[in-house]
């Protein structure tokens, strides 16, 4: 996986190198205005979601393979089993979005394939679809870490 991911990686720079020349089209123009007005403040939105997050190699190593493989096979990546162990936890944030992010750097060529569908419309379907699954994972997954603070809570209540 780590291959594929510097290959993309690689695939990406270059492609946001050719990006940086603004297209002169109306549109592009506004929404190249649009987010640029905004960019500062989700950069700086999601600098602050990332430092509160605890995410080291070993998590990546443990997490983003599983939910990379939940994603390939449509299921939403929002918890991390341990089937030996039987137990399940809520994945992070930033475990979802980084396995989001390597499903569509290294797999959605394979998953246009298998869904049979190489049109323009169809891929953005499918990568619509793809945003709304990582997208319902976070807000699974903070429902589940909620749903077990609640849990801990009432056990600390009952003594």
């Amino acid at each position: 996986m780590g291959e594929e991911v510097l290959s993309e990686i690689d695939k990406v720079t270059k492609s946001i190198e050719n990006t940086k020349i603004r297209p002169n089209d109306d549109i592009f123009v506004i929404c190249y205005d649009a987010i640029e007005e905004v960019l500062d403040d989700l950069k700086e939105q999601v600098r602050k979601e990332v430092e509160s997050a605890d995410f080291d190699i070993e998590n990546f190593k443990k997490e983003i393979p599983a939910l990379v493989l939940s994603i390939e096979h449509f299921i939403t990546p929002n918890e991390i089993i341990d089937i030996y162990e039987r137990t399940n936890k809520p994945a992070n944030l930033i475990s979802i979005l980084n396995a989001g992010w390597i499903f569509y750097l290294t797999r959605k060529e394979k998953l246009f394939e298998n869904l049979k569908d190489n049109t323009l419309e169809g891929k953005l379907t499918i990568i619509s679809k793809l945003n709304d699954m990582i997208l319902k994972a976070i807000e699974l997954s903070q429902a589940h870490e909620m749903w077990l603070q609640y849990i801990d809570f009432g056990d600390e209540n009952s003594d």
